[in-house]
């Protein structure tokens, strides 16, 4: 496996900065009404004619300005569209089949693989949950495994198109969890992750609605509690529609949880599910002992301390 070099964005020039365009235009447009001002204010005063040649010669400096800058303003705005849109290189050309398989895969995500569900719970209990149950059953031991290793698998799209727009609170689509291990331990890993799910389902007849998602990241030293502290790192995310067995999907982030620990995982504090202090215990690093200290320096009675830290700082 290789990974290519961590890749950081040159800092967008002043000149092409649209904020700093915009407030310069609000100034220049803020002068141009007080010459505005001026000048009617000067007509009834009978000024001379080096004062009004002045002040109208500010207000032809101004408005000139203003053009120029509206000028760069769509200049920019153009730019940025057109590189959102660019192709990368060596990118093969996007057809309809490609946007065919992205509005799919749009539709899978904002349904939670789990379509029609709204009017099947509307039958009567007795007969509907048994119904619910039956297409939950054909999703995932049939059609949905064809449809995203078979039909979906890979499609080419723009990288903006990566985003999914919600209409509806992301806790009714899915939950997910994470945790991120050395790309140096990938093989057993992984192997040993897909043994992991496949006992889980065995034993209880559950297995998350989505597929899992994977991130390659790169070592980042910088961060305090960075979970790529000293080497590069994947992810192994389990993705669930919530709506679905929660009991179970709480059991498997626990013991994904000791799967972690065994494999040499790294948690997320905001995204890592059902974590303890057991679990933690076994994955803190130097970063977590600086945080814990720093805080026990700056706040020795525990203003800043919440339960969630409180239970997981060593």
């Amino acid at each position: 496996m290789k990974m290519g070099p961590p890749h950081f964005p040159a800092r967008r020039p002043l000149r092409d900065n649209p904020r700093l365009i915009l407030a310069g235009m609000l100034l220049l447009l803020a002068a141009l009404g007080g010459i505005i001002s001026l000048v009617n204010r000067s007509a009834g005063l009978s000024p001379d004619f080096l004062t009004e040649f002045v002040l109208y010669g500010l207000w032809a400096a101004d408005v000139t300005i203003l053009l120029v800058l509206t000028f760069v303003l769509a200049r920019n705005v153009i730019k940025l569209i057109v590189e959102r849109r660019t192709l990368a290189r060596y990118h093969r050309a996007i057809w309809v089949f490609d946007w065919l398989k992205l509005w799919l895969r749009t539709f899978a995500w904002t349904t939670g693989a789990r379509p029609f569900m709204g009017p099947l719970r509307l039958l009567p209990k007795p007969v509907g949950n048994r119904i619910v149950k039956l297409w939950i059953r054909l999703l995932d031991h049939g059609f949905l495994r064809l449809f995203f290793l078979r039909f979906i698998l890979r499609f080419s799209s723009f990288r903006a198109d990566a985003m999914i727009d919600f209409k509806r609170p992301v806790s009714s689509y899915f939950d997910f969890t994470f945790w991120a291990f050395p790309v140096r331990e990938w093989d057993r890993t992984v192997r040993d992750f897909l043994k992991f799910c496949e006992e889980f389902r065995r034993r209880t007849g559950f297995r998350p609605a989505l597929p899992a998602e994977v991130y390659f990241i790169r070592k980042d030293d910088r961060a305090l509690l960075s979970f790529s502290l000293d080497e590069d790192i994947f992810t192994l995310d389990l993705v669930n529609w919530t709506d679905v067995e929660p009991a179970c999907w709480l059991q498997m982030n626990r013991e994904l949880n000791e799967f972690a620990i065994r494999h040499g995982g790294r948690p997320l504090l905001n995204q890592t599910k059902e974590l303890s202090r057991d679990v933690v215990s076994h994955l803190w690093m130097p970063g977590w002992h600086a945080l814990a200290d720093a805080r026990r320096a700056r706040d020795p009675q525990k203003r800043f301390l919440t339960p969630f830290f409180e239970a997981v700082l060593p």
